[in-house]
């Protein structure tokens, strides 16, 4: 859809960055390597495309290190999930901030 984006070093930069303020809400970050799952949505468009799937996951897989407020917070992305984005707009209607189930209307 925007040719190479993840690719780009802007969006690596991005993507790195907020890895590491997301992980650094947690006190185990703080002191040792917090280990992560990510899941990331994408345009449906990118989503449809081998090559934007494989460059996304290069840019979250491995090891990620980060200062932020001049101290070091390191992230190890173990697995990453890659959903269409839409996918997102369902899961924020059908489950609660825990992943239960808060709109029995929505299920199958």
């Amino acid at each position: 859809m925007y040719g190479a984006r993840y690719d780009s070093e802007a969006f690596k930069l991005l993507a790195n960055f907020a890895l590491g303020l997301l992980a650094s809400d947690f006190k185990a970050a703080k002191d040792q390597v917090l280990e992560v799952v990510v899941t990331a949505g994408l345009p449906t468009g990118d989503y449809a495309d081998q090559g934007q799937l494989k460059a996304l996951l290069k840019v979250l897989e491995g090891q990620h290190q980060v200062t932020i407020d001049d101290k070091i917070v390191t992230v190890r992305v173990r697995k990453v999930y890659i959903l269409p984005q839409p996918i997102g707009t369902l899961y924020n209607e059908l489950l609660d901030g825990e992943g239960f189930i808060k709109n029995k209307d929505l299920r199958v």
